[in-house]
């Protein structure tokens, strides 16, 4: 098993030109998560405002990366994914 600095956890992709997330909403992520560790936040809107991932329960096994239809997601080391999303509580990330 993997020291918690070397997991590896899924964030969003994001364009480089305009920072816009490739999300559609669709859940498939969500729902190929074996361990139910990303949860959907859309607030008063139909586009994802944020992914929360709890990072106790996430394996880094990348199945809700795989899953995506429009590659949205990817796998990123944990000491990373500050830059990429913020890291919240201990247990929450932004992604």
């Amino acid at each position: 098993m993997r020291s918690f600095e070397e997991r590896r956890i899924p964030t969003m992709r994001r364009s480089e030109k305009s920072g816009a997330v490739g999300c559609v909403s669709c859940e498939i992520c969500i729902h190929a998560c074996p361990t139910r560790a990303l949860t959907l936040d859309r607030g008063a809107t139909t586009a994802p405002t944020k992914f929360l991932l709890d990072l106790l329960a996430c394996t880094g096994c990348g199945w809700c990366v795989h899953s995506c239809p429009v590659v949205a997601l990817e796998m990123v080391a944990i000491e990373a994914a500050p830059a990429r999303g913020g890291l919240g509580a201990l247990k929450d990330l932004v992604v």
